[in-house]
């Protein structure tokens, strides 16, 4: 980080824009104020408390009612709501400041910068809100007697300057330091060049400072106002600590505070300018109209981040000089200053239809940096220098001890890796025998493999041997069986018979007899469940596993054979190939 800046500890915090509402008041008797004698009074008999329009309904909401002539048409009452703080008609100087401006000067103490601009209508009280009158403190005396009050033990010190941008004889705008050696000053980008800074001791001097330059500062006589301001005001307050040797001080900053008293909008119906006086007039809304202009296109890039931030700001002098407010990057507060008056109704809901969106708008409330002098930041560049030169002796005496440990350990690896080739010829060795206990246990795994085939073989055939060996038996029985029921039902031998018989000495019945005997055998009827037992034995241990299927399922089978199993399956195949 370079030494020449450095923040504070506060963080950035981001927050909404103040927007406050002071209604000025009315007076009674139809008595209009410091408005000009030439303009006559419309209504001298009408009770004042009769006109007001604006009402206040808390402290952060107001009723704006449209007066008895405009009840009529389409106009109906209005609820504006969401101020930081509205100030009814009997709010005092120092009420305004305590729940506005103090806490922007204390922002300002510990170095964040500021600014308040107070925007309205032509004699709303802008200017008598920011510097007061003889009687009643403004905003900005008020400011400079806190801030020495609370720098009154510190080594600080106060700069206030003060100019006005105006626009004279509706040619271009010009820029006036109102100080009292002030001049002329050209502006490039957001900084002025050749405006002079004052050094206020005390409170009391800053008042006479400013009261000077409110001399010089350009107003006339309107119908609207006996002395409207032609010009916009702007006062900057910015602190330094010229005793602190260029060292870093908790309360030192180099932000700035700044006040803006804007140039009141103005109607020609109501304020009756022509001439030069009506060219100021559309400088002055032109000026208002760009800084309402800014303002929007803030609020909708916020709301909106892919729609781009319009460069309003270039189309006033006023604007560029407040680019950074303009755009966002730092915190600023807003006063509207409206008139109650029925008269004064169309130009109040303008204005409250126009700013009250502005409350959306979010700045950084960044703490400014701090600026350094240059002998401070020798003083650190030359103790960081010696530091870093001890830490450098320091490394080498750590090298030198690291390189003879690294000699020791170089010695010691040459040693281990002899070893380690030894070690690596043993690993190979043994990986070579391994290798041939590998193919030696492979050849024998498949010797296994072939015998456990030739072994399944073998049951394969014994098994089929053995259910082809019960069919003949089966026979044999059947046809005993037989012979016994034949030899039970004659009550004589027929020789005929006898001849029929087989030979005695034979083992077995031929195939051929077998065939008559079966032939003599009355079938039974397969069964739906038989049939269905028949397959899912089939599915389940496979063709010709007839004596398994026979065997699993007994009991539904009954005196059936494999070899009635077998020829129901075949006719079962037989029938399902057919269909």
């Amino acid at each position: 980080m370079d030494p020449a800046t450095e923040e504070t500890s506060d963080m950035a915090k981001s927050e909404n824009l103040g927007l406050f509402l002071r209604i000025r008041p009315l007076l009674q008797s139809g008595v209009r104020g410091d408005r000009n004698p030439r303009f006559r009074r419309k209504s001298a008999f009408e009770p004042w408390f009769q006109k007001m329009c604006l009402r206040v309904k808390t402290s952060r909401s107001v009723t704006l009612s449209p007066p008895l002539a405009l009840e009529r048409g389409r106009t109906k009452t209005e609820v504006y709501d969401g101020f930081s703080q509205v100030f009814s008609p009997d709010s005092s100087q120092e009420e305004v400041y305590e729940k506005m401006m103090r806490p922007l000067v204390e922002d300002f103490l510990r170095g964040k910068s500021g600014m308040l601009a107070a925007f309205g209508p032509s004699g709303s009280g802008k200017t008598h809100t920011i510097f007061g009158c003889n009687s009643q403190s403004g905003m900005v005396p008020l400011a400079l007697q806190q801030i020495f009050k609370e720098t009154s033990d510190s080594t600080r010190s106060l700069f206030i300057s003060i100019f006005e941008i105006r626009c004279e004889g509706g040619k271009e705008e010009r820029v006036f330091d109102l100080s009292p050696n002030g001049v002329d000053l050209t502006m490039h980008r957001s900084t002025l060049k050749g405006l002079h800074e004052v050094v206020i001791s005390d409170w009391r001097h800053g008042e006479f400072v400013i009261s000077q330059a409110l001399l010089r500062r350009a107003t006339s006589p309107t119908n609207a106002n006996s002395q409207s301001s032609r010009s916009q005001c702007v006062i900057n307050l910015r602190i330094v600590d010229d005793k602190s040797n260029g060292e870093v001080n908790d309360q030192a900053n180099d932000g700035v505070l700044i006040i803006v008293d804007l140039a009141g909008a103005e109607r020609e119906k109501g304020t009756g300018n022509q001439g030069v006086r009506l060219l100021e007039s559309n400088f002055i809304n032109k000026t208002s109209m760009v800084f309402c202009l800014c303002l929007r296109s803030l609020l909708e890039h916020q709301k909106n981040p892919m729609k781009p931030l319009e460069k309003h700001f270039q189309d006033s002098l006023l604007t560029k000089y407040l680019r950074d407010y303009m755009e966002g990057k730092k915190r600023m507060a807003l006063i509207l200053t409206v008139k109650a008056g029925g008269e004064d109704y169309h130009n109040t809901s303008c204005l409250l239809k126009q700013a009250t969106p502005y409350m959306e708008i979010k700045f950084n409330n960044e703490p400014s940096k701090r600026r350094l002098s240059p002998s401070f930041v020798l003083k650190g560049y030359k103790e960081k220098l010696e530091v870093a030169e001890h830490e450098i002796q320091h490394l080498r005496e750590s090298n030198l001890e690291l390189e003879k440990e690294l000699k020791d350990h170089k010695s010691q690896i040459e040693v281990q890796r002899l070893d380690d080739d030894q070690v690596a010829q043993e690993i190979q060795r043994l990986r070579e025998s391994n290798l041939e206990l590998e193919t030696e246990l492979k050849y024998l795994k498949s010797l296994i493999e072939v015998e456990r085939l030739a072994d399944d073989q073998v049951a394969e055939e014994t098994q089929r041997l053995k259910e082809s060996n019960l069919e003949p038996e089966k026979e044999v029985k059947d046809l005993k069986s037989l012979i016994d029921v034949q030899i039970s039902g004659d009550d004589q031998w027929d020789d005929s018979v006898v001849e029929d018989l087989p030979n005695k000495n034979a083992i077995s019945p031929s195939n051929e007899d077998n065939d008559r005997l079966a032939r003599r055998r009355k079938g039974k009827k397969w069964s739906s469940l038989e049939e269905d037992t028949l397959r899912a034995g089939v599915e389940q241990y496979g063709v010709g596993r007839w004596k398994l299927i026979l065997t699993s399922n007994r009991d539904i089978f009954g005196e059936r054979t494999q070899v009635d199993l077998k020829d129901k399956w075949r006719n079962l195949t037989r029938q399902h190939t057919h269909h």
